[in-house]
């Protein structure tokens, strides 16, 4: 049982400490920070371009979802929706169990009548947590289950709680590898960027425009050709759009 034990703790400090270092992001800096705090100044002035002018330069310099949100909210205080959208969606990926920026996300689409792209069933498994975390699980499950076993058979260790233990540290191992092929499915999602986006029915500007699309809409890609990505949309409906007008949200 120490053996077993010492497993499970090797496990799960293992993964607590790759959690930590995964997601430990840049550090603000003095020059972050006064680009960050010059962006809120001009937000409060209404002079949203100044605003985003000031939030961009200081995403150079570090990873944050409080910038992206406010990147988000000067964009649409310019009209800019499907920029907007875009930055939002990225600022709650940031900061997954926050509520703020969904709620702001939430209103945008309601006031815009943008319509919600339903997630397949993985998708909707995968999107449950960060990727980052079921990629950890699925690393960590899979040297601990490979451990377990070589110790049940190569070393003639046969004990029924050895088994189980296995059993369940494979089980879950399983378990975070669909729901990570599932996260990787949500990185096909991206954001119709212009405000009114033709819709082709070939990868051709020349080609017959069928349906004009709203920014903001989310899509799903589903390939691509030269500088055009065919796209479905909340609707079923799939066309081809300008790589230039499908921003895939970054994950």
């Amino acid at each position: 049982m120490h053996n077993i034990s010492f497993t499970i703790r090797w496990v799960s400090s293992s993964i607590g400490l790759l959690f930590v270092a995964a997601f430990a992001c840049a550090q603000w800096t003095d020059e972050s920070n006064a680009l960050f705090q010059s962006g809120n100044q001009a937000t409060v002035r209404e002079d949203f371009e100044q605003a985003i002018d000031y939030y961009q330069q200081a995403a150079e310099q570090v990873t944050s979802s409080s910038i992206f949100h406010n990147l988000g909210v000067a964009h649409y205080k310019l009209n800019d929706v499907g920029k907007s959208v875009y930055y939002l969606e990225h600022a709650k990926l940031l900061d997954f169990w926050g509520t703020d920026t969904q709620n702001v996300l939430n209103y945008i689409r309601e006031e815009q009548q943008l319509r919600y792209l339903d997630l397949r069933l993985l998708e909707r498994l995968g999107g449950a947590i960060p990727k980052l975390y079921w990629a950890v699980l699925f690393t960590i499950t899979f040297w601990a289950a490979l451990f377990m076993w070589i110790y049940l058979y190569l070393l003639g260790n046969r004990k029924a709680v050895y088994r189980d233990v296995a059993s369940i540290i494979t089980a879950v191992f399983l378990f975070a590898g669909v729901a990570y092929y599932g996260a990787r499915q949500l990185e096909d999602i991206g954001v119709l960027i212009p405000n009114e986006t033709p819709l082709h029915v070939a990868p051709s500007s020349d080609s017959e425009v069928f349906i004009s699309l709203r920014g903001g809409e989310l899509s799903r890609l589903v390939k691509s050709f030269n500088e055009y990505i065919f796209i479905e949309t909340p609707e079923g409906i799939r066309g081809w759009v300008a790589q230039e007008h499908f921003w895939l949200i970054k994950r």
